[in-house]
């Protein structure tokens, strides 16, 4: 008799699932951007020199380097957000192409190429000052200037929530363009999100110490998300619009 109980209730019960998976429904992308203006930006400043041997080359960047770092401090920059990112030294060739009529010559060295460079992580509002303070000890590279958000939880959530609700109002304009009753929510996942920093600009290198103050605009950081809902729809004539807030 149990066995026989069995064989109805299952059936039943797929079937049940095969009706409520054929009900139709409306699906919809919400997607909202949220732009937050940068509170870190990171900066990279250095020299290159060359000199006839290996040690006069390294000499000179490293003279100027110290002096950028102690001009960097000097600014409030905490020693913990400056780091070495790059060192070189290697020789420099002679062109070795022959002239005509004449044998192509061995590889020799004409002397030493040098080179340091420190990634400065800072206020938005310093990194102007930053890159006057290299410039004025000898810099001779600036590189990319980088803006960022130090925690982007807040502006995700709220990108986030601005999805979700962009995708409740698509899907009430389409039950109502439709005819049909909005029904309650089947079901929701978050889509993709992204954060795009402002534009990188770089900077030109050899750069004179006696310029004026270096201007630098930060930008904004878009955070963006989107949101994948699916609405149950049930027939009828369509819920009334809420009024616009």
């Amino acid at each position: 008799m149990r066995a026989f109980a069995l064989a109805v209730l299952v059936p039943t019960a797929v079937l049940a699932a095969d009706r409520a998976r054929e009900r139709p429904a409306i699906t919809v992308t919400g997607t909202a951007e949220v732009r937050s203006a940068p509170d870190v930006a990171i900066v990279t400043v250095g020299a290159t020199a060359q000199a006839d041997t290996a040690a006069a080359a390294q000499e000179r960047v490293s003279t100027v380097v110290s002096k950028a770092l102690a001009g960097i401090r000097a600014l409030g920059v905490p020693e913990g957000d400056v780091q070495t990112v790059g060192v070189s030294l290697a020789p420099v060739y002679a062109d070795g192409r022959p002239e005509p009529a004449r044998p192509k010559e061995a590889p020799r060295i004409v002397g030493y190429r040098a080179s340091s460079r420190l990634r400065v992580r800072t206020d938005p509002a310093k990194v102007g000052g930053v890159i006057d303070a290299a410039v004025a000890a000898g810099a001779t590279d600036v590189q990319d200037v980088g803006f960022a958000l130090r925690d982007d939880t807040a502006a995700r959530m709220d990108a986030l929530a601005r999805a979700a609700k962009q995708a409740q109002q698509k899907a009430r304009a389409v039950a109502d363009a439709m005819g049909v009753r909005l029904g309650p929510l089947r079901d929701v996942r978050e889509g993709s999100s992204s954060v795009v920093p402002p534009e990188p600009f770089p900077r030109a290198a050899a750069m004179r110490a006696e310029a004026a103050p270096t201007p630098v605009e930060a930008g904004r950081v878009t955070v963006a998300s989107s949101v994948i809902a699916r609405y149950d729809v049930e027939p009828g004539t369509p819920a009334p619009a809420e009024p616009a807030r």
